[in-house]
């Protein structure tokens, strides 16, 4: 089992995500200071189906028990219709997953789903958002 460290999880996630087809964000943050700050977020290349993803990156169980019991990662459904934890294999079990949340864990050699987040609809980002992605992507 490989030893991951943060980043390179997200690095590796956000390759994954593009290799799906998906516009990837990393470490963004969702609107002005104190906002959420998601690790990755992943946006179907569609108008009508494009379904922003937020995933939270953990590799150890004291950030991700932590996250959990103060409930910050439902902060992300302001911005997102899914939300999942990405980790190692091995870090987290699936029934830890709170309901609406998903898990995709990183095997040796690929991502997998063990528990697929539920769906929460939402219309649109709001401008903040649009603002700091388009700044992002214009390389600001």
């Amino acid at each position: 089992m490989t030893e991951w460290k943060h980043d390179q999880l997200l690095n590796d996630l956000a390759d994954y995500c593009r290799k799906q087809g998906k516009i990837v964000f990393r470490d963004q943050n969702m609107g002005p200071a104190g906002t959420p700050r998601p690790d990755v977020l992943a946006i179907n290349k569609s108008y009508n189906r494009w379904n922003p993803t937020v995933f939270e990156i953990k590799v150890s169980r004291a950030d991700f028990l932590s996250d959990i019991k103060s409930g910050k990662w439902t902060k992300y459904y302001d911005a997102a219709t899914r939300v999942s934890f990405a980790v190692p294999a091995g870090l987290v079990k699936k029934t830890e997953i709170p309901d609406k949340a998903g898990l995709i864990v990183r095997h040796d050699k690929v991502w997998r789903y063990a528990k697929k987040p539920t769906v929460e609809p939402i219309d649109n980002f709001d401008r903040w958002l649009w603002m700091a992605l388009l700044m992002q992507l214009d390389g600001w």
